[in-house]
């Protein structure tokens, strides 16, 4: 869900790299794009974590169902 948000992130950020070579431009690095970077991976784990989570929900639903 998250890995074309993080592509163009890191498309953006490889250009904004090539184009800069001072410290204020490593500020914003560091300080904008590798930040947000970090959080997308974050959300993007806590997705497939709530995928897995929910098959598991989901399977014993249909475990619960046979039961009753």
């Amino acid at each position: 869900m998250f890995n074309g948000v993080i592509g163009y992130l890191s498309n953006e950020r490889d250009k904004f790299n090539e184009n800069v070579k001072d410290n204020f431009g490593n500020s914003i690095d560091l300080d904008m794009f590798y930040p947000i970077y970090q959080d997308l991976l974050k959300l993007q784990e806590t997705y497939q974590n709530f995928k897995v989570k929910e098959a598991e929900i989901n399977s014993l639903t249909m475990e619960l169902r046979t039961i009753i």
